[in-house]
């Protein structure tokens, strides 16, 4: 063995293993420093790191096998003086590890503390620069690290960055659920821009070993790709903090000036404690139960860690409140930790947006409305450019039946959050239900499906629309579409057996109903104008069952229903109990839209009951709502509320005036109330009345033979019947 040891000495094959280990070191620092600075993707070195390894053995071989002679590389067995010729190499590969030695500790001092971080490389110069890119995206940074396993790392990374840039006034950033979602879809930079309207594209890159952290962050525009800036960041993981405020300052200073404003520092905390928060953070707007649990589990160790960190307090707060949404969490359960933990944080940040909207969820909860509300205007006041509060905002506002109010929050919502489904939804569903006609709503449904093709409730958002626009022979082939993607849906052919029965395709109906009983479609579905007008005490039986299970949101509902079957007295009683529950919040102008869907039957039942005075009471306060809702111009060309108030107040030539306008929209479901509502049978004599339910079976007519020419086979002719 001493043999062997002694003729790896002598041939200087230790030397050259120590000489190759620092040169490769050397070789892998300056590839990295160029692989950043080009932006290159991670196989670069990747391939840079194997192929020096891979080169170890050979070097080790070589030098076993060859001399270095002052005539030059020779082999060994070749050499007569070999002793002498050893100590010649011995000597060179001595100044060799001298020299790299001396390098290595100069790209370590030089980065530790001359380079803290890289000077800028901008791209686009003082000239080119728009003062205008007053928009950004931030995109979750990649994972470079050698495990792969610190995604969550560089999405919370990304998602703080995101909260302290959405702070600054004059910068509207894009947010979280629509920039994320390009974790999974293959885009450019000029693709990403023109789906979220935004000038500037924040991209990067997280690598941790140990405790050892390299970020690197490239500023994008979207109009010609140019880099703002690119910067790497090498420290301690405790630095994160200061990193993540660099880059928060060095993008602001790109797109708004030197004299812009500042976005607010980082909170500090411990680095085993930031890795829970933002571990916790990401898990609760998965949205799962599942997830949810994950994150109040590692939210409460973050807290018990450090329980002077306010945003794990805010967050833990949230996600145990979102447990009661989506994990079927009792409120009781929970509600005395998500008030302390909000109390915390309020305690500790009283500016911390997320811990005042969590609030406003608890006193929603607890059927406080107006305290609610302000504690969501509070949080919108302090994240302005937080798609989650103006959603969250503008529900609240929606439930008052403040639709103005709402409806910019929405809108605001859908700038914000494009490529966000729930926004979507939610943007389709209410402002939909308020003006159906307008243009913009149904570009947004059918975007949605586009986008988002593999989630039933976007097409459910789209056939919503439809049937407020009585396009049945449309609802009915998208319905159709959707049922091949998710058979095991049914709401799909619940919808196509409701729209089959209006056109009269009465087999094809009854197949696709029977599909969807099968599949044990939601009960309310059916609970129609249409099985009201086919099976009257059917439709009571249901909306009997509905009334139980949901309370007021159905009693609208159940009052017609009674009153279509003869029962008003029972109707009226009802009426008379929630009339006297409502009237100061109908006064105070808070009501929610079924409550006021609810005034128009207790006016009829109180009208027929021979209460007058309360039957002008409750039309005066719809009518007041109607006025302002039509001053806004959210109910567009929809004449029924008109409709309503006219006939309650028996003013026939108002009435008539309507009818005369009514839109094409508007024509099924006059007919319907023309033909078997008793309030409407002295208009349905008139000649206008002939002449709406003439047009509407004219145009279902048109409906039904457009559906029988494009309907694919299987739709209206079912196997086997």
């Amino acid at each position: 063995m001493k043999g062997v040891y002694g003729e790896l000495k002598r041939r200087n094959v230790f030397r050259v293993a120590v000489t190759y280990a620092v040169a490769a070191w050397i070789v892998a620092q300056v590839a990295g420093l160029a692989a950043d600075a080009f932006v290159a993707p991670p196989w670069v070195m990747q391939m840079i790191i194997t192929a020096l390894i891979i080169g170890f053995l050979p070097a080790v071989v070589v030098a076993w096998a060859f001399e270095l002679t002052p005539e030059g590389i020779r082999r060994e067995r070749d050499l007569v003086d070999r002793d002498t010729v050893s100590r010649y190499t011995a000597k060179r590969l001595d100044v060799a590890v001298i020299i790299l030695l001396l390098l290595a500790i100069g790209l370590i001092l030089g980065d530790r503390y001359l380079l803290p971080s890289t000077s800028p490389v901008p791209v686009a110069t003082e000239d080119e620069r728009d003062w205008q890119l007053d928009s950004i995206a931030v995109l979750p940074f990649a994972d470079f690290s050698p495990e792969r396993d610190q995604t969550w790392l560089g999405e919370g990374i990304a998602d703080t960055l995101l909260n302290a840039l959405a702070q600054v006034d004059d910068l509207r950033v894009s947010a979280r659920s629509s920039s994320f979602a390009y974790r999974e879809r293959q885009a450019d930079v000029a693709t990403i821009g023109r789906e979220l309207g935004v000038a500037t594209v924040l991209e990067g890159s997280v690598q941790r070993f140990g405790q050892r952290l390299r970020v690197s962050a490239q500023l994008v525009r979207t109009d010609t790709q140019a880099q703002l800036f690119s910067r790497t960041f090498e420290r301690e993981l405790d630095d994160i903090f200061a990193i993540q405020d660099e880059i928060a300052a060095a993008v602001t200073e790109a797109l708004l000036g030197s004299t812009g404003p500042a976005p607010a520092a980082t909170a500090r905390t411990a680095a085993e404690v930031y890795d829970l928060y933002l571990e916790g953070r990401q898990l609760w707007q998965e949205r799962t139960a599942g997830s949810v649990r994950l994150a109040v589990d590692r939210l409460e160790r973050a807290v018990a860690a450090d329980p002077n960190y306010a945003p794990a307090h805010a967050e833990l707060a949230t996600a145990l409140m979102f447990s009661v949404f989506y994990a079927e969490v009792e409120l009781d359960k929970v509600r005395s930790s998500v008030e302390r933990h909000i109390d915390r944080a309020l305690t500790l940040d009283r500016d911390n947006a997320l811990a005042w909207a969590v609030r406003g969820h608890l006193l929603e909860q607890l059927e406080m409305p107006e305290p609610a509300l302000d504690a969501f205007l509070r949080a919108e006041q302090l994240d302005p450019g937080n798609a989650n509060i103006q959603i969250w905002t503008g529900n609240r506002f929606f439930e008052q039946s403040r639709f103005a109010e709402a409806a910019r929050r929405f809108e605001r919502a859908l700038e914000l959050d494009p490529l966000n489904g729930f926004v979507r939804r939610r943007y389709i569903n209410v402002l939909g239900n308020l003006n159906s006609q307008d243009p913009r709503i149904e570009r947004v449904a059918r975007d949605t499906v586009r986008l988002f093709p593999d989630d039933p409730s976007s097409w459910f958002g789209l056939i919503n629309l439809m049937s407020n626009q009585d396009r049945p022979d449309e609802l009915i082939l998208l319905a159709y579409e959707a049922h091949q993607r998710f058979p095991d849906n049914g709401h799909f052919p619940a919808w196509m057996s409701m729209n089959l029965i209006s056109l009269e395709f009465e087999v094809a109906a009854e197949y696709w109903g029977q599909q969807a009983r099968e599949l044990r479609a939601d009960r309310d579905e059916w609970v129609g104008y249409t099985l009201l007008r086919r099976d009257p005490e059917e439709h009571l039986s249901r909306s009997r069952e509905l009334y139980e299970l949901q309370g007021n949101f159905q009693l609208a509902n159940l009052l017609q229903s009674l009153r279509f079957n003869d029962k008003r007295e029972e109707a009226f009683e009802l009426f008379k109990v929630r009339f006297a529950e409502l009237e100061p919040r109908l006064e105070a102008g808070d009501a929610s839209l079924d409550d006021y869907g609810v005034l128009i039957e207790g006016a009829i039942l109180a009208r027929q009951a021979g209460f007058d005075e309360l039957a002008e009471r409750a039309t005066q306060l719809f009518a007041d709502k109607v006025e302002e809702v039509r001053g806004l111009g959210i109910f567009g060309d929809f004449v029924i509320p008109d409709l309503y108030i006219a006939i309650l107040r028996r003013d026939f030539d108002s009435a008539s005036q309507l009818l005369e306008a009514a839109p094409q929209s508007n024509l099924s479901f006059l007919e319907f109330l023309l033909a078997i509502d008793p309030l409407f049978a002295e208009l349905a004599a008139m000649p206008v009345g002939a002449s709406i339910i003439a047009r509407s079976r004219e145009r279902r007519q048109q409906q039904a033979d457009r559906l029988r020419a494009e309907a694919p086979a299987g739709l209206l002719q079912p196997a086997g019947h």
